[in-house]
């Protein structure tokens, strides 16, 4: 008896730190696809597009990921996304970003 409940705290144990793994991937993998919108919707601005955050929602989607926020201030794109989770328990993770050129004076 005491062995089955052994084993059945380790696979809990087991199970819980799988979990918890599974979320920082989708957190890691929410943080990439933020970055990736927003140095696209960057780049889509300073190419003269009038609708940067369009191009930050096409990242996101193709990421299967949803565009919570996209703000334009002057030269910069800051987005933040909304990604499900392979976890139950845990609905979905955001990443936030930000992208615009930098002066490469120094100040």
């Amino acid at each position: 008896m005491a062995g089955a409940m052994l084993v059945m705290a380790v696979a809990v144990l087991m199970g819980a730190a799988a979990a918890g793994g599974a979320v920082l991937i989708d957190a890691a993998k929410a943080r990439g696809t933020a970055d990736t919108a927003a140095v696209s919707a960057a780049q889509s601005l300073l190419q003269g597009n009038a609708e940067p955050c369009t191009v930050a929602g096409v990242i996101a989607r193709t990421q299967h990921a949803t565009l919570e926020t996209c703000a334009v201030e002057g030269e910069d794109v800051q987005v933040t996304i909304r990604l499900p989770t392979t976890v139950p328990i845990v609905g979905s993770v955001r990443g936030s970003a930000r992208a615009g050129p930098v002066s490469c004076e120094s100040s």
